[in-house]
């Protein structure tokens, strides 16, 4: 145990803050795609004046061409979001599947690439008590840091 505690403290955030990009990149895709969703509705909520009155201008004449514009700027930047996602994701977990141990692999997975809480995975996928997935997750992060820290410090 006494040789597990300097990695557990002195590394354990910085892994966790690699692994856990995968989380933070698919919040800010979700985050555009509703943001693009909801700019989808506005438009289809606005409504197009038909008849013969005369009506005062706005300050924004083609307020539907603007906001189409905006949409596919947005579109546009989802796609690289997306692109991006996927390629770290990727990286991820290529670097997770190489791991030697097959609990360790497994926990990581389950934990940074599906973003499971070590609760979830214990009872229901590896079957066996939250204190030792909690122990299995340490030992996981240490292997992941013996092989992989030099590649993202």
């Amino acid at each position: 145990r006494s040789t597990l505690f300097p990695y557990t403290t002195l590394f354990r955030s910085s892994i966790k803050e690699y692994l856990w990009q995968i989380k933070d990149m698919k919040r800010r895709v979700a985050e555009k795609q509703s943001e693009i969703d909801s700019m989808r509705n506005m438009l289809t909520s606005i409504s197009v004046r038909t008849d013969d009155e005369r009506v005062q201008s706005s300050s924004d004449p083609d307020k539907i061409g603007s906001m189409i514009s905006d949409i596919l700027d947005r579109e546009s930047e989802l796609k690289i979001l997306v692109s991006g996602f996927l390629r770290k994701e990727k990286e991820i977990a290529k670097q997770i599947d190489s791991m030697e141990n097959y609990r360790h692999r497994e926990i990581l997975h389950w934990r940074y690439v599906e973003g499971l809480t070590l609760e979830n995975i214990a009872v229901n996928f590896m079957h066996i008590t939250f204190r030792h997935a909690t122990r299995l997750h340490g030992q996981a992060l240490i292997e992941f840091e013996k092989k992989f820290g030099k590649n993202y410090k």
